[in-house]
């Protein structure tokens, strides 16, 4: 299910949000920039907001839904090089592995994992604070068997040279350890050339917070608005 709000005419950025999240979720996004006199489109992945339930698969088949809604798009504007994707955690997931988002004006992919297998086994760490096996082995199969998916094949990193460099920002949070120093690292390695690349002093939930770095959310405005030819209004100032 997606939503839109701004001026049709607009630039658009759609916004993807983060497991157990929302539309709402983005909020705060979206006003950012509405603010900049952006169109927004926010989409309510499957199992999510007002979506019908299913089953969550951090981003493998939530990239489906990112392109039936970046389809609807290029229908009703005719091409998608007035579009930018602004997805979180899951949703950044979702964009790096969709079909169609490489050819996308510009995307910001904040708070990635970079295997969905290793992931996992980090978050068990996390909450058991020792070796996981055999709770995370268990867990994936359990998982594989309900998606249909095999989890070793989810690996946004293997996606990312689809993209254009120039057109790709990063995001992470220095204090991210659901993700942990290595994914930062190897993502940004698996970019074809350079990429925009941003840190911000936030944990993972820290991520969906304007207020965690607003100097850096005005950074990722900035880059939105160079690629989308969009002139960005000073802080405090409307283009509502």
């Amino acid at each position: 299910m997606s939503y839109r709000q701004g001026p049709g005419d607009a630039p658009v950025v759609l916004l993807g949000h983060g497991f157990r999240g929302s539309a709402a979720q983005m909020t705060p996004f979206a006003e950012l920039l509405l603010d900049q006199g952006f169109a927004v489109w926010s989409v309510d992945f499957r199992g999510h907001g007002q979506s019908p339930p299913r089953v969550v698969t951090a981003g493998a088949t939530e990239a489906h839904d990112l392109d039936a809604v970046l389809r609807d798009l290029r229908k009703e504007r005719g091409d998608l090089r007035t579009t930018g994707y602004l997805g979180l955690s899951l949703g950044a997931a979702a964009g790096a592995l969709s079909e169609l988002a490489p050819q996308l004006a510009a995307c910001v992919l904040i708070g990635m994992y970079d295997e969905l297998d290793t992931a996992i086994r980090r978050r068990f760490q996390l909450h058991l604070g020792l070796d996981p096996w055999p709770a995370d082995w268990l867990f994936r199969r359990c998982a594989e068997w309900r998606t249909g998916i095999r989890i070793e094949h989810v690996r946004p990193v293997d996606s990312l040279h689809r993209f254009d460099p120039n057109r790709l920002c990063l995001v992470f949070g220095r204090h991210d350890r659901r993700v942990g120093p290595d994914a930062p690292i190897r993502l940004r390695q698996a970019c074809k050339e350079p990429v925009t690349v941003l840190f911000m002093e936030a944990d993972h939930q820290g991520l969906a917070s304007l207020h965690a770095a607003p100097h850096q959310w005005q950074r990722i405005a900035e880059f939105l608005a160079e690629h989308l030819g969009m002139p960005l209004s000073l802080p405090g100032e409307s283009s509502r």
